[in-house]
Protein backbone atom coordinates (compact mmCIF):
# COMPACT_ATOMS: atom_id res chain seq x y z
CA UNK A 1 0.00 0.00 0.00
CA UNK A 2 1.37 3.66 -1.20
CA UNK A 3 0.71 6.79 -0.45
CA UNK A 4 -0.87 9.37 2.36
CA UNK A 5 -3.61 9.33 5.50
CA UNK A 6 -6.27 7.71 2.54
CA UNK A 7 -4.24 5.09 1.79
CA UNK A 8 -3.60 4.09 5.27
CA UNK A 9 -7.81 4.04 5.15
CA UNK A 10 -7.69 1.58 2.36
CA UNK A 11 -4.74 -0.71 4.38
CA UNK A 12 -7.98 -0.84 7.44
CA UNK A 13 -10.55 -1.44 4.87
CA UNK A 14 -7.96 -4.40 3.98
CA UNK A 15 -7.52 -5.39 7.33
CA UNK A 16 -11.29 -5.23 7.89
CA UNK A 17 -11.96 -7.50 4.94
CA UNK A 18 -12.59 -11.50 5.08
CA UNK A 19 -8.79 -11.58 3.40
CA UNK A 20 -7.49 -9.83 6.40
CA UNK A 21 -5.39 -13.37 7.11
CA UNK A 22 -4.57 -13.93 3.67
CA UNK A 23 -2.70 -11.04 3.17
CA UNK A 24 0.18 -8.94 4.48
CA UNK A 25 0.81 -5.28 4.22
CA UNK A 26 3.37 -3.51 3.45
CA UNK A 27 3.15 0.83 4.15
CA UNK A 28 4.98 3.14 2.15
CA UNK A 29 4.47 6.85 2.42
CA UNK A 30 6.93 8.45 0.27
CA UNK A 31 8.64 5.31 -2.16
CA UNK A 32 11.22 7.76 -3.91
CA UNK A 33 12.44 7.82 0.11
CA UNK A 34 12.69 4.08 0.89
CA UNK A 35 15.78 2.73 -0.01
CA UNK A 36 13.64 -1.21 0.22
CA UNK A 37 10.46 0.00 -2.04
CA UNK A 38 11.49 -1.42 -5.18
CA UNK A 39 12.10 -5.09 -3.99
CA UNK A 40 8.86 -4.73 -1.95
CA UNK A 41 7.02 -3.70 -5.05
CA UNK A 42 8.64 -6.59 -6.37
CA UNK A 43 8.06 -9.45 -4.30
CA UNK A 44 4.08 -8.09 -3.88
CA UNK A 45 1.40 -10.02 -5.46
CA UNK A 46 -0.51 -6.95 -5.59
CA UNK A 47 -0.38 -2.86 -5.19
CA UNK A 48 -2.28 -0.27 -3.86
CA UNK A 49 -1.13 3.75 -4.48
CA UNK A 50 -3.78 6.23 -3.56
CA UNK A 51 -4.41 8.64 -5.64
CA UNK A 52 -1.61 7.99 -8.10
CA UNK A 53 -0.70 9.61 -11.59
CA UNK A 54 0.48 7.89 -14.31
CA UNK A 55 3.65 10.63 -14.55
CA UNK A 56 4.63 9.11 -10.60
CA UNK A 57 3.76 5.13 -11.25
CA UNK A 58 6.01 4.95 -14.19
CA UNK A 59 9.01 7.77 -12.39
CA UNK A 60 8.74 4.38 -9.61
CA UNK A 61 8.90 1.46 -12.04
CA UNK A 62 5.58 -0.40 -10.78
CA UNK A 63 4.83 -2.92 -12.61
CA UNK A 64 1.08 -1.59 -13.71
CA UNK A 65 -0.17 -5.66 -14.00
CA UNK A 66 -0.59 -5.61 -10.20
CA UNK A 67 -1.09 -2.01 -9.79
CA UNK A 68 -4.59 -0.42 -8.16
CA UNK A 69 -5.28 3.21 -7.60
CA UNK A 70 -7.06 4.17 -4.76
CA UNK A 71 -9.54 7.11 -5.03
CA UNK A 72 -10.06 9.80 -3.47
CA UNK A 73 -13.17 10.62 -0.56
CA UNK A 74 -14.81 13.01 1.36
CA UNK A 75 -17.70 12.96 3.50
CA UNK A 76 -18.71 16.81 3.63
CA UNK A 77 -17.03 19.79 5.24
CA UNK A 78 -17.80 19.16 9.41
CA UNK A 79 -19.25 16.66 11.17
CA UNK A 80 -20.94 18.51 13.60
CA UNK A 81 -24.09 19.30 11.75
CA UNK A 82 -24.94 15.98 12.12
CA UNK A 83 -23.88 16.01 15.85
CA UNK A 84 -27.01 18.46 16.16
CA UNK A 85 -29.98 17.43 14.06
CA UNK A 86 -32.48 15.83 15.87
CA UNK A 87 -35.01 15.53 13.39
CA UNK A 88 -35.96 11.98 11.81
CA UNK A 89 -34.22 9.76 9.78
CA UNK A 90 -31.04 10.71 11.64
CA UNK A 91 -28.95 7.94 10.44
CA UNK A 92 -30.25 8.22 6.73
CA UNK A 93 -28.27 11.85 6.75
CA UNK A 94 -26.49 12.73 3.65
CA UNK A 95 -24.33 15.28 2.45
CA UNK A 96 -22.35 16.97 -0.44
CA UNK A 97 -18.73 16.50 -0.93
CA UNK A 98 -16.15 19.43 -0.13
CA UNK A 99 -15.79 21.04 -3.71
CA UNK A 100 -13.28 19.66 -5.97
CA UNK A 101 -13.20 15.93 -4.33
CA UNK A 102 -15.90 14.59 -7.27
CA UNK A 103 -13.85 16.18 -10.26
CA UNK A 104 -11.04 14.56 -9.06
CA UNK A 105 -11.85 11.35 -8.58
CA UNK A 106 -13.24 11.62 -12.02
CA UNK A 107 -9.98 12.63 -13.06
CA UNK A 108 -8.68 9.67 -11.67
CA UNK A 109 -11.12 7.22 -12.63
CA UNK A 110 -11.09 8.29 -16.42
CA UNK A 111 -6.91 7.63 -16.24
CA UNK A 112 -7.05 4.45 -14.36
CA UNK A 113 -10.62 3.13 -15.74
CA UNK A 114 -10.76 -0.92 -14.27
CA UNK A 115 -7.52 -0.53 -12.13
CA UNK A 116 -9.26 2.08 -9.84
CA UNK A 117 -10.71 1.53 -7.09
CA UNK A 118 -13.69 4.12 -6.85
CA UNK A 119 -14.86 4.94 -3.25
CA UNK A 120 -17.25 7.44 -4.38
CA UNK A 121 -18.83 5.80 -6.91
CA UNK A 122 -20.19 3.17 -3.55
CA UNK A 123 -21.99 5.55 -1.79
CA UNK A 124 -22.93 8.33 -4.26
CA UNK A 125 -26.42 9.23 -5.09
CA UNK A 126 -28.29 11.01 -8.17
CA UNK A 127 -27.95 14.24 -5.74
CA UNK A 128 -24.49 14.12 -5.57
CA UNK A 129 -25.10 13.59 -1.69
CA UNK A 130 -22.52 11.13 0.18
CA UNK A 131 -23.59 8.74 3.52
CA UNK A 132 -22.52 10.13 6.75
CA UNK A 133 -23.72 7.13 8.82
CA UNK A 134 -22.94 2.88 7.87
CA UNK A 135 -25.64 0.78 7.88
CA UNK A 136 -24.97 0.19 11.30
CA UNK A 137 -25.40 3.61 12.41
CA UNK A 138 -22.05 4.62 13.31
CA UNK A 139 -20.30 7.69 11.52
CA UNK A 140 -18.11 6.71 8.37
CA UNK A 141 -15.71 9.36 9.09
CA UNK A 142 -14.51 11.12 12.25
CA UNK A 143 -13.62 14.12 10.19
CA UNK A 144 -15.13 13.97 6.74
CA UNK A 145 -11.94 12.74 5.27
CA UNK A 146 -10.89 9.77 7.08
CA UNK A 147 -12.53 6.46 7.76
CA UNK A 148 -13.61 5.21 11.19
CA UNK A 149 -13.47 1.13 12.20
CA UNK A 150 -16.97 1.38 11.63
CA UNK A 151 -16.23 3.24 8.44
CA UNK A 152 -13.51 0.92 7.30
CA UNK A 153 -15.91 -1.77 8.10
CA UNK A 154 -18.22 -0.36 6.09
CA UNK A 155 -16.23 -0.18 2.96
CA UNK A 156 -14.95 -3.71 3.53
CA UNK A 157 -18.26 -4.80 2.75
CA UNK A 158 -19.15 -2.28 0.03
CA UNK A 159 -16.25 -3.63 -1.73
CA UNK A 160 -16.42 -7.58 -1.09
CA UNK A 161 -16.69 -8.41 -4.97
CA UNK A 162 -13.75 -6.11 -5.95
CA UNK A 163 -11.56 -7.75 -3.43
CA UNK A 164 -12.74 -11.27 -4.52
CA UNK A 165 -11.56 -10.73 -7.31
CA UNK A 166 -8.58 -9.24 -6.84
CA UNK A 167 -7.70 -11.83 -3.85
CA UNK A 168 -9.39 -15.00 -5.47
CA UNK A 169 -5.86 -16.30 -6.45
CA UNK A 170 -4.00 -15.76 -3.58
CA UNK A 171 -6.89 -17.90 -1.55
CA UNK A 172 -7.03 -20.76 -3.80
CA UNK A 173 -2.67 -20.21 -3.30
CA UNK A 174 -3.02 -20.32 0.64
CA UNK A 175 -4.95 -23.47 0.14
CA UNK A 176 -2.83 -25.73 -1.77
Amino acid sequence: VIGNSFARDWANVLLESEYKHLINISYVFRPSNNLDFKARAQEADVIFFSEADRKEVLQLGLDTSKLFVVGTKNFGVNNGIFYNYSGDNYFSQRTLMEKGYLEKNNKLHRMWGRRYIDLIAKVIDDNYSVPVFTDDHMFISQDTRHFTKAGAKYYAKLFRGELAEIFGSLRRISSK
